[in-house]
């Protein structure tokens, strides 16, 4: 059997379709009285990676500083997106940021690639232990001494240290921070 439809109904549907060719997804949705789809976001482009020195890291341009304390949520969200190179330290908002990330990365470890600043005397092993602890690791891939004067870049109290963190497979590679005499540190490191 064949539904007829009057020609105000008709018009009526026609002037929708009409009109619907023309206006976005939401405007129709309003007019059709139906509900609307919801937007697929852009597709996020891949994070470019270089490899670290000669430290054969391969890591993502952008990294993660935990200076601020960021929530382990947030954290999350940067490994998934491919962001996993991450720099904390004990000392980071007064030792939250530490425990933040070994909570964001617990279950991935083997998605991360983490570089503790060390705050401390560099030959305190008990205080890399301990740090280690709290980020729920055995070891880091990159251990950074925190240095300020040129002076103290090649200082053998910092080669004996990175050579006890190396052998105890604690640290895979050793570099510095720095905050002051900056072109002088990085200078005499590369020497």
């Amino acid at each position: 059997m064949r539904a007829s439809m009057s020609r105000r109904q008709f018009l009526g549907s026609a002037s929708v379709a009409a009109l619907g060719a023309t206006l976005p997804g939401a405007a129709l949705a309003v007019l059709t009285n139906q509900p609307m789809a919801k937007p697929t976001p852009p597709a996020l482009p891949a994070v470019p990676r270089r490899v670290l020195g000669k430290s054969g890291l391969d890591v993502p341009v952008i990294s993660i500083g935990t200076g601020g304390g960021q929530a382990p949520g947030l954290l999350k969200y940067c490994i998934n997106k491919g962001v996993n190179f991450i720099h904390t330290s004990t000392g980071y908002k007064g030792g939250d940021a530490i425990l933040n990330v070994g909570q964001a990365i617990k279950g991935q470890r083997d998605k991360v690639i983490l570089a503790l600043k060390i705050t401390w005397r560099p030959d305190d092993l008990k205080a890399f232990d301990d740090a280690l602890r709290k980020l729920g690791v055995d070891y880091v891939e990159l251990a950074l001494f925190n240095i300020h004067s040129r002076k103290e870049v090649k200082s053998a109290q910092y080669a004996k240290a990175a050579e006890k963190l190396k052998k105890s497979g604690k640290a895979k590679s050793i570099g510095l921070t720095t905050h002051g005499e900056m072109a002088g540190c990085m200078e005499e490191a590369l020497n």
